[in-house]
């Protein structure tokens, strides 16, 4: 058990009964007292106390105010037992409705207070241990937030082929979901991966660091992309739980030959620009991984010796607008295409257009990642 008492607060214009009561309570707990309302809330935010027993009729702020602005500040977690001489139960019904937790009616029996302030301590000793519990969570999830930010690579990477990147990642939560990757594959080529796994958290976090591990295996093996795409998929089969699943987008860029090949696994549509043409989407060529067994296939597309790969998460388009309604995918594209450029920055415009039509509320988005490859070879 907590080694620090509880605290409380007494709050009562009769000098008598406040003194009684603090008598009473004060060899068991931490005991304040206030005379009136107004004092009540200085010492509230001064003391922190834990049990508030609350008079109902006092000169100035009443009782019943006392506790209606307490929980409009946020009190939320003190224990507020009213005391009261009235027995009428309307009066009950709207303290109660105001945010009160208990009642004491007066004269009380001492065995009656201690029962009944023995209860809200009760209460107030598992608030800290939920209160300390999810500290330690969040230790842990701090921790495995930043041994992941240590797993992304450099930002932005730096690549052969004339390639240039830009990164844009942001996690919703402590910990992540969202992968993304660029490695060498010689002078002239390049793998690249963008990857989003469900949830959030310790466990979104976990398959995350499966699919990066398997990414980097894939690399040094030498093995092809529909291969990497195979493996991920019977990895997540073995370890999914309820819901768990990933989609990705990963693509090997030949500058030289002029040639991409990528596997696209549930994930929205990457886009390749391209001098002189209409941007293409790269569209899915096989379903997200971790739900079925099935066979990866690669899609193909050319190259132009000036041109841009944009690969995302859904975190981009998944949001709600001021409408109350989804911005979307094809809001979303049309505003690539009028940010589109290969000449200059791209995602941070791009980044500033969605904070502005989003009014900066980022409080309900997902996690947020987008990949830019570019090459200009006479920009």
């Amino acid at each position: 058990m907590n080694a620090e008492p509880v605290t409380v607060l007494v709050v009562d214009d009769t000098t008598p009964i406040r003194n009684l009561l603090r008598r009473i309570l004060e060899e068991d707990y931490a005991v304040h007292t206030a005379p009136d309302g107004e004092t009540a809330l200085s010492a509230f935010a001064r003391n922190r106390p834990e049990i508030v027993i609350l008079d109902v009729n006092m000169p100035g702020l009443s009782g019943l105010e006392v506790v209606s602005e307490l929980r409009r500040r946020g009190e939320d977690e003190a224990v507020v037992i009213m005391l009261t001489a009235s027995d009428d139960q309307a009066l009950k019904a709207e303290a109660l409705n105001l945010g009160a937790n208990d009642f004491l009616t007066k004269p009380f029996h001492k065995g009656e207070l201690l029962a009944r302030v023995g209860a809200a301590a009760r209460q107030v000793l598992l608030m800290r241990e939920l209160r300390a519990a999810h500290e330690r969570t969040a230790l842990e999830l701090s921790r495995i937030a930043a041994l992941q930010r240590r797993m992304l690579p450099e930002t932005p990477p730096r690549l052969p082929g004339g390639l240039s990147s830009e990164v844009l990642h942001r996690a919703s939560a402590l910990a992540s979901g969202d992968y993304f990757d660029c490695v060498p594959l010689g002078e002239d080529r390049v793998r690249c991966i963008v990857a989003d796994v469900s949830g959030h958290g310790a466990r979104a976090a976990f398959l995350m660091a499966v699919v990066r591990t398997l990414f980097h295996a894939a690399w040094a093996d030498g093995l092809a992309l529909d291969v990497l795409a195979g493996r991920i998929n019977r990895h997540l089969l073995d370890l999914r739980g309820d819901g768990d699943f990933a989609t990705l987008f990963a693509a090997d860029l030949d500058c030289a030959n002029r040639l991409l090949t990528y596997v696209n696994c549930g994930h929205p549509p990457a886009l390749l620009a391209r001098e002189g043409e209409e941007p293409l989407l790269l569209e899915a060529t096989m379903p997200l991984l971790g739900v079925m067994d099935c066979n990866a296939s690669l899609g193909h597309a050319e190259l132009t010796e000036r041109f841009g790969l944009f690969a995302f998460t859904d975190g981009l388009f998944e949001w709600r607008d001021e409408s109350g309604g989804v911005f979307g995918l094809p809001r979303f594209l049309d505003l690539v295409g009028e940010r589109l450029t290969f000449s200059g920055p791209f995602l941070a415009p791009l980044a500033e257009s969605l904070d502005a039509l989003s009014k900066g509320d980022t409080a309900e988005r997902d996690d947020l990642t987008a990949l830019w490859l570019s090459r200009s070879p006479h920009a």
